[in-house]
Order: C-alpha cells, then sequence, then structure tokens
C-alpha cells in the first residue's frame, strides 16, 4: 500500500535489519520436533525437547547430562533421545577402541539381519558417529530388566517384551547348537553357560 512504501522509503535501515534478524532467528525456544510415544519417560524427552546445549550427531539429538541416562554395561552407556523426524529413541554411546568396535559391529550386523526381525527383538533405527564414538539408535522400550525385576512388565508401548544389547551375541552356523566363546558380559547378567567353561554358548543363553 501507499502507507506501507512511505514506512519502507521513511525508515530503510530498519527494514534492513528486521529482514536480517528474521534471516538468523532461532526455532521458538530452540524446540526440536517431538513425536510422543513413551509414558515413562514422556516429562523426561519434553525437558530434552527444550534443553539447550544438546548434542547433535547425524540425525541423533541427545544430551550427555546424567539425568538423561536410562542405561549402561559394559558395551557403552544409554541416552535418553530424539531422532530429527521426532521420533522417540535410546541412543547407545560406544567408544571406539579395538574391542568395543569389534562387539558393535557385530550387534549392528545382528540388528540389520532381517532375518532376526521380530516383535521379541529391539529395532534398529538408526546410526551416528564422531570422532570418538559410535551412536547406535534403537527403538525406545517403555521398561528394561530392573523393572520386571520388580515386577513391572518389561515391555515396549505395545506391550511387547523385546531382546536388547548383541553385542556378544553369535550367530549358529547351520546344524550347530551351541559355540564356544571366552567369558564376557556384565556381571550378575552372564548366562550359566557362560559361567561354565565345559559347556556352549547356545540359543537360549539370551534368555535366562
Amino acid at each position: 500500500t501507499d502507507h506501507e512504501k512511505q514506512v519502507t522509503e521513511s525508515h530503510p535501515q530498519k527494514v534492513e535489519t528486521e529482514k536480517e534478524e528474521a534471516k538468523t532467528r532461532r526455532p521458538e525456544n530452540n524446540i526440536i520436533r517431538w513425536i510422543p510415544s513413551s509414558i515413562k519417560y514422556r516429562s523426561k524427552i519434553e525437558e530434552l525437547q527444550k534443553d539447550s546445549p544438546r548434542k547433535k550427531v547425524g540425525n541423533l539429538f541427545f544430551s550427555r547430562s546424567n539425568k538423561y541416562i536410562i542405561g549402561s554395561g559394559g558395551s557403552g552407556t544409554v541416552y535418553l533421545g530424539l531422532k530429527e523426524d521426532g521420533t522417540e529413541v535410546a541412543i547407545k554411546r560406544i567408544t571406539k577402541d579395538q574391542q568395543k568396535s569389534k562387539d558393535f559391529e557385530n550387534e549392528l550386523k545382528h540388528l540389520r539381519d532381517l532375518n532376526l526381525e521380530s516383535k521379541n527383538i529391539v529395532r534398529y533405527v538408526d546410526l551416528a558417529e564422531d570422532e570418538d564414538f559410535y551412536y547406535l539408535a534403537l527403538q525406545l522400550c517403555e521398561y528394561d530388566m530392573e523393572d520386571y525385576m520388580e515386577n513391572i512388565l518389561s515391555t515396549d508401548s505395545g506391550k511387547n517384551a523385546r531382546l536388547a544389547d548383541f553385542g556378544l551375541s553369535r550367530k549358529l552356523e547351520e546344524g550347530r547348537s551351541t559355540v564356544h566363546t571366552a567369558r564376557a558380559g556384565t556381571l550378575g547378567w552372564e548366562a550359566t553357560e557362560i559361567l561354565n567353561q565345559d559347556t556352549g554358548y547356545k540359543k537360549s543363553s539370551d534368555i535366562q
């Protein structure tokens, strides 16, 4: 309009400044996209969604603050996280040392194996890495084994119990029922077969 034209001509510097600010303006409150699904972690994810600073690696957002740690063990630390598209994920951070890298590659191979797709196996979502760590994004489940031991069902949001952590798993060759491995695992959670040197690792070793 003539009025807008007059204002623009009267304050050209102000208009240009507002345009530059609009270009550099961050999303409101630095909030990232989130598609709510989890009940157990809803309040924490809401905090994470608004929290700053967050770390972004590849398509994954998470915070290294202790309050977002949802698991830890010999193979790495697990953080609550969000994928760029808003999907809730559990992000397993694994150090890039020789042995852990080998276990990580083994776990990734099993998780990507289409023959292992099951409603009772945690689902692979995404993968990212930086100079020091791998970040394995997995389906976020509602409860873990500790919850189960406290008589809370260990399930995903669809109430399916799921197996996770395949870093030490071995794929049995056709015609074999066991495989021998060196003792490895988190103290207190190792299968009897692993503790007993006279027996081999078998299919039931992951389910005690």
